[in-house]
């Protein structure tokens, strides 16, 4: 079985890559005590391989003839790889990866009432699960699921609302609402 070299999966891949980078080096040219330690830099970096491993390696290629590994496809996206990457603070570095002007623009934005009525609205522990929950079980209706069966497109998709959800669920257990980490979670990071 052979990598998966979809350009798109790569050109996001490089660019989640090098914005965190970017990001990470801006932050330490501006400050002598560093804003992301060195176990989040791991964290986020490992969660990143996951994704290569999940996306591009042969268990892509190999998930479309394999159910079993189809499935364990999805758990390393969304149990090993989300995690991880969350718990590498990634928003951080994105944001600091912007230059300057756009940086205190995006800031601005984020800033603003309605915008952090509704990431706090999404981001509650029990709509950031609803939503993580409804778009599983969504996605394996018999006609979606097929449909992502026969369409490397509407897979790219599946995979993309699979990650993006589980990043919030994990985002919420990790640094949502009630404190920097949730109590059950917290246990787990050191």
């Amino acid at each position: 079985y052979a990598w998966n070299w979809d350009p798109l999966v790569l050109v996001l891949l490089g660019i989640s890559l090098a914005m965190y980078s970017a990001g990470v080096l801006r932050l330490r040219a501006r400050t002598a005590v560093p804003v992301l330690t060195r176990s989040q830099l791991a964290a986020f970096f490992a969660g990143w391989a996951v994704l290569l491993v999940a996306l591009v390696s042969p268990v892509h290629k190999i998930g479309a003839a394999l159910f079993s590994v189809h499935m364990s496809q999805h758990i390393l996206l969304m149990l090993i790889a989300a995690p991880l990457m969350v718990m590498g603070r990634p928003l951080i570095a994105f944001v600091w990866a912007l230059p300057e002007k756009r940086r205190a623009t995006v800031t601005q934005f984020f800033r603003r009432a309605r915008v952090a009525f509704l990431w706090h609205a999404v981001s509650a522990p029990l709509t950031a699960w609803i939503l993580h929950a409804l778009v599983l079980w969504v996605w394996h209706l018999p006609s979606l699921y097929a449909a992502a069966v026969l369409s490397d497109a509407v897979h790219m998709v599946q995979h993309t609302m699979f990650l993006l959800t589980a990043l919030l669920f994990w985002w919420t257990l990790i640094h949502g609402c009630y404190g920097r980490m949730g109590y059950g979670i917290s246990v787990l990071y050191v």
